[in-house]
């Protein structure tokens, strides 16, 4: 006669759940989670407090018995670990079948392959749920944080800096422990889940670069070193590479016919786990060489030897023809990948497409083979070949994907397809950079990955400001660069935008004095505008700010004024653009002329400029006929992918910006570099020097003369004792026959900064204090002070220094600015200086020779650019956006 088991319980009306840890710290966190709501029966041999209420352990050698318990478990969560453990398993499922129990089987992604067979005869048990459990990590204390993820994810938040080699873009699959069992808990508990599989891990990131970029969103000063230089053991070398999601997936549909779901949209998520974790307490942890390295489990592989005595000859013919159709299917696949780059290049998507999918199905019958191959006869050329094979395959399916949501979204611009293009695009952007790092091809070389993070990520808000459901206007500034302003150029014609349901419903281009005309209220505008050009603030003068968001502001408010219309984002291009869009489609045929890249700037100049009057038409016509002609050719899609390298580029140089109404919106472009903000976003600490420059000039001579203006920007620092002692050298040429260059040039320095002297070609300027009260220069008996006149005002937290100087034509100037810099050298052992440069919006590149001094008390550590010599740093360089340099001293004992 059977033993019947009862248990005794305080409360008959609990539900009985029953936990198999099988050494899984899951379910310690799980049993305090169900403590106090459940009767809790453990299976283990562990030791502790037998007295709680309503919990009961019996011990894995009694897992027979368990199948005579009187009591009905009604729920269970079975971790299975060690294949030593199935026998108890399976003791259990006996009870867990009668009792209909809702049980959910958890089992780590490594060791699946121990578990298929348990898995197929469990699976029809229509109560049985099935999860594959990742990498478990936690950042703080507790029994997760030692795992390897973990001390991947601590060492890079404490050293503020990760290295991304050629091994670290193995598989990986993340899950933060309370996620994990917040994933359990969904599949046990809730009525809404209708699938029985499901991975417990984030969709997303899924290779270490991804989570280091990952990293980098949530700590932004957290450092990316990318290398792919690596030493490897002969242990390594021998190393199988752990398999990736597509190759897990496909094993698991066809051993176990299930298809496996993720729980996302059930959990927190990776990205949120950390910000909701203490960054900022982190444990510092002993960093070896392995922390940033996944270490896989080995897989041993046994090779039969055939007897070959009776079977030489078939064994020989199918050999050759099965080496025969590898050559083929290689042939092809090398064939379809060319023809896929091909099409890409020329901005056929869909040829794109097709050839890429064709590609990826002869690259799908390779690679079993050829891995077979050099599994065999151990071919070193192979060590990392699995790895490599999936990334090309990866890219390929992209490649076709890609191709396809983009036509979509081009041919239906609605929410559903450009959130997906969206996705698509983010998945390529950590694809290319697995083939970035590995050197696969030559073409991605260039590829700027860190420009297309910060794009990317600014664009997971475009349905936010791209709201179809919803009417909204946008206003956009045509901004003439050969007239520059702080901002750009002189905005002589705007487009106003309207979208609603349908798209754009409206996009109508004029000349700017038309609403100007309509101003009836007063703005004050900067004393330099009223006292050099006008008294009132129009929108034309709006992007006189260095920083664009203030400035936008401005231009929307104006218009507001003007027009009555609420603005929701202000968008701001220069000429260069309309040139680099001219020069991707290529010549334009318009009703007075053919223009092309070359000749478009000159034709657009003189056609405006002649017998131009505030009021006319002329402007706005032109500007209306080419924006047509340029539309036409974007309905071919083709045109379209092959400007959108060009518009990334443009962006990031500052000749298009963009500022928004929303703050939320806002502060995402500001803090991916995206909206022409001066603020500096570093952070600051007792061992920073944070040093910042920035040139602002606007031109104020009411003619075109940028068009032959060059520039080049010296800046000299001198770090002694105490202080820090700087000066800006700006070389300013005038090529002009005919044109003087009146600017009002601004430099911004640290707060605090102290202006010591001014030279103008060798010649010291007597400084005295700009007159900026208009009662004063407006009065009739004004005289201007002899001297250069000087402002010196505190915009966005940082000093600046201006005043009005004049390059006559064919003339050049030298302006030597020396100040005492508002900044102090630490009184640390190590000491970190960082210049930030700021470049204007509008200009063209830049330039820039950086010499950095100390003195006898310090040692370099480290400079991330230049060359040292006597104790000076000398950089040389040309810049095309905003820039940081890097120095690390030390002081000497």
């Amino acid at each position: 006669m059977p033993t019947i088991l009862s248990l005794e319980t305080s409360d008959k009306h609990k539900p009985t759940i029953l936990i198999f840890p099988d050494k899984n710290p899951l379910s310690d966190i799980l049993i305090s989670y169900y403590e106090g709501d459940f009767k809790i029966i453990e299976v283990t041999n562990k030791e502790g407090d037998e007295k709680k209420s309503d919990y009961f352990r019996i011990s894995p050698e009694s897992s027979h018995l368990i199948k005579n318990l009187d009591e009905v478990i009604d729920y269970a969560v079975i971790f299975l670990g060690e294949a030593g453990g199935k026998q108890n398993v399976i003791d259990i499922v006996e009870k867990l079948t009668i009792d209909k129990t809702k049980t959910v089987f958890v089992v780590g992604i490594e060791q699946i392959e121990v578990f298929y067979d348990l898995i197929i005869e469990l699976k029809n048990n229509k109560s049985f749920s099935f999860l594959i459990q990742g990498d478990i990590f936690s950042i703080e204390k507790n029994s997760f944080s030692n795992s390897n993820l973990s001390k991947i994810i601590q060492t890079a938040l404490t050293n503020q800096s990760i290295l991304i080699i050629d091994d670290n873009l193995e598989s990986i699959f993340p899950i933060h422990f309370k996620d994990a069992v917040n994933g359990i808990n969904q599949v046990l508990f809730s009525k809404s889940l209708q699938e029985r599989a499901y991975y417990l891990f984030y969709n997303h990131p899924q290779t270490l670069l991804s989570v280091a970029h990952l990293l980098k969103r949530v700590e932004p000063e957290l450092e990316l070193k990318f290398s792919d230089l690596k030493t490897k053991t002969k242990k390594e070398k021998q190393k199988i590479p752990r398999p990736s999601l597509r190759q897990i997936d496909k094993n698991l549909k066809s051993k176990l016919l299930l298809n496996f779901s993720y729980l996302d949209s059930y959990l927190t998520g990776f990205e949120k786990s950390l910000q909701n974790s203490d960054i900022k307490n982190i444990e510092p942890i002993q960093e070896t060489q392995h922390n940033n390295i996944f270490f896989l489990s080995k897989f041993t592989k046994k090779i039969l030897k055939p007897n070959l005595k009776y079977y030489l000859k078939p064994f020989f013919f199918g050999l050759g023809l099965y080496i025969l159709i590898l050559i083929i299917s290689g042939s092809f696949s090398l064939w379809y990948l060319k023809t896929t780059s091909v099409s890409f290049e020329r901005g056929d998507l869909l040829s794109a497409g097709k050839s890429a999918q064709k590609a990826s199905s002869f690259l799908n019958i390779l690679e079993p083979n050829v891995k077979l191959i050099s599994s065999v006869w151990h071919m070193a050329v192979t060590d990392d070949f699995d790895n490599k094979f999936q990334t090309i395959n990866n890219i390929l399916e992209i490649a076709n994907r890609t191709s396809a949501s983009f036509s979509k979204t081009l041919e239906k611009p609605d929410f559903e397809n450009l959130n997906f293009l969206l996705a698509e695009l983010n998945y390529a952007y950590f694809e290319v950079g697995k083939l970035k790092i590995t050197r696969l091809t030559n073409v991605l070389q260039n590829i700027d990955l860190s420009t297309a993070s910060r794009i990317l990520s600014a664009a997971q808000v475009a349905p936010d400001f791209l709201d179809l459901k919803h009417d909204k206007n946008y206003l956009v500034l045509f901004q003439n660069n050969n007239e520059l302003r702080p901002n750009g150029g002189f905005i002589g014609s705007i487009a106003d935008v309207t979208t609603d349901q349908k798209g754009i419903s409206n996009f109508s281009i004029m000349d700017v004095y038309q609403p100007d005309g309509q101003l009836k209220a007063h703005i004050e505008p900067p004393y330099v505008i009223r006292r050099f050009l006008q008294p009132h603030f129009y929108l034309r003068d709006s992007n006189f700010y260095p920083d664009f968001p203030t400035s936008a502001t401005f231009s929307a408010l104006l218009y507001n004024l003007e027009t009555e219309k609420k603005i929701e984002g202000v968008i701001a291009i220069d000429f260069e653009v309309v040139k680099k869009i001219v020069e991707n489609l290529g010549p334009i045929k318009l009703s007075s002329k053919t223009v092309d890249s070359k000749n478009l700037n000159d034709f657009l100049q003189e056609t405006i400029e002649r017998d131009f009057f505030p009021g006319s038409s002329q402007k706005k016509d032109l500007l209306n006929e080419l924006y047509n002609k340029i539309l036409l050719k974007l309905q071919d899609n083709k045109n379209v992918m092959k400007i959108v390298p060009s518009i990334m580029e443009l962006i990031d140089t500052k000749h298009i910006l963009f500022s928004f109404q929303n703050t939320n919106i806002e502060s995402i472009f500001i803090s991916n570099k995206l909206s022409g903000s001066m603020r500096d976003l570093r952070e600051s600490s007792d061992e920073k020097i944070n040093d910042y420059l920035s040139i602002s000039e606007a031109n104020i001579g009411v003619n075109k003369a940028n068009k032959e203006i060059n520039r080049v920007l010296k800046y000299e620092v001198d770090v002694n004792g105490q202080t820090i002692n700087s000066k800006v050298i700006i070389e300013i040429s005038n090529s002009n026959h005919d044109l003087d260059y009146k600017t009002y040039l601004r430099i911004f320095t640290p707060l605090f900064s102290k202006l010591q002297s001014i030279t103008i070609n060798g010649v010291s300027q007597k400084i005295t204090p700009a007159i900026t009260d208009f009662k004063k220069y407006e009065a009739a008996n004004f005289k201007s002070p002899s001297g250069l006149e000087v402002d010196e005002l505190i915009e966005n937290g940082k000093q600046s220094f201006g005043f009005i100087t004049n390059v006559q034509n064919e003339g050049k100037q030298i302006i030597e600015l020396s100040y005492k810099n508002g900044l102090t050298i630490p009184n640390k052992q190590s000491v970190f200086y960082s210049l930030l440069f700021i470049k204007q919006p509008g200009t063209d590149n830049l330039p820039i020779n950086i010499s950095f001094s100390f003195s006898q008390d310090f040692s370099l550590q480290k400079a991330q650019k230049g060359e040292l010599k006597n104790n000076t740093i000398a950089i040389t360089e040309e810049i095309k956006k905003d820039q940081q340099y890097l120095i690390s001293l030390s002081k000497k004992e």
